[in-house]
């Protein structure tokens, strides 16, 4: 604060003054702000007001009030209720404490608590059109926020539902999962079965009780690789080399990769042995071999032609 401000402040406030009139004269400050929309310079001066020792407890009621509604209009809505609330244990009948609190209960979506504080002002004033009419506002939003409430909590329950249906048919299948993907307990952290892979997704049981998985196909001898987003448990997967490999892979110079030439294989993560995968063999036979597990929710497998496999898998 400059030295000539700092005078002026001496001059408008003097020491001597009785802190009532101290408190008055913040008061009208904070009031010429509000009247020109500087709500935070009117939040300051009714909070120096706020700090004088006044003797008169309803000047502090009304300081307590007008800076609620400075809070307000700064979207302070929490302060304006703490400010409402405190004028009110002074003055319980003070009706524009009890509106800025309706108000501000409002604001910040505390509906039952906003038609409690209507029904408040009423019991002062009984037919106060303000207090009648912000009272059905807010039993109107309390309304609808009980219904958007009751609809997440039936969507939550569904999602749960689905959740554990999940988990069952995984548990009932008999599928190992690896250790990220299971807790202490055995049970299946579902979280952990988001794949990893680059077209994402996860494993989904369908409205006839079916798992779905997303699926990676690898290439170790190009470094390529497919994702197949959904692949139903009980598919086989020459059906799905047949339309993977319908037309030949830009890749496949040589056109080795045709798909009754090709041989599938997954990687016991025990051993690192790789196991050979028959082509008739659907997805679920192959997820509950005794040697497979489920990496981060995707499935994997390598594909590779026919005589090769010595070459390339021993390079992997």
């Amino acid at each position: 604060v400059s030295d000539a401000v700092a005078a002026l402040q001496a001059l408008q406030f003097d020491d001597g003054d009785p802190a009532d009139e101290r408190a008055l004269s913040h008061k009208d400050d904070g009031n010429r702000y509000f009247k020109v929309k500087k709500y935070r310079s009117a939040v300051a001066s009714y909070t120096h007001g706020l700090k004088e020792p006044v003797e008169d407890a309803h000047i502090r009621v009304v300081l307590l009030t007008n800076r609620a509604a400075a809070h307000h209009h700064l979207g302070n809505n929490r302060s304006a209720f703490m400010d409402a609330m405190a004028a009110c244990k002074i003055e319980p009948n003070h009706l524009k404490a009890r509106i800025r609190g309706a108000t501000a209960c409002v604001e910040l979506g505390r509906y039952e608590d906003a038609v409690k504080w209507c029904e408040e002002g009423l019991k002062i004033e009984p037919g106060h059109a303000k207090f009648v009419e912000m009272k059905q506002d807010a039993q109107k939003k309390l309304r609808i926020q009980q219904r958007d409430e009751r609809r997440a909590a039936s969507r939550q329950r569904q999602e749960q539902a689905k959740e554990d249906a999940l988990q069952q048919a995984i548990k009932t299948r008999g599928l190992k999962l690896d250790a990220e993907a299971s807790s202490e307990g055995g049970s299946t952290e579902l979280a952990a079965l988001e794949s990893s892979a680059p077209g994402g997704g996860r494993v989904q049981l369908d409205s006839e009780g079916h798992l779905q998985w997303p699926v990676l196909f690898l290439y170790p001898e190009h470094g390529q690789t497919d994702f197949v987003q959904s692949f139903h448990e009980y598919s086989c997967f020459a059906d799905h080399l047949q339309i993977m490999f319908s037309e030949r892979p830009p890749w496949d110079e040589e056109g080795k990769y045709q798909p009754g030439n090709l041989e599938i294989f997954f990687e016991d993560r025990k051993t690192g042995d790789f196991i050979r995968v028959k082509a008739e063999h659907t997805l679920s036979k192959v997820l509950s071999h005794s040697r497979y597990t489920i990496r981060s929710g995707t499935p994997s497998f390598l594909i590779i032609p026919k005589g090769t496999a010595d070459s390339i898998l021993r390079k992997k």
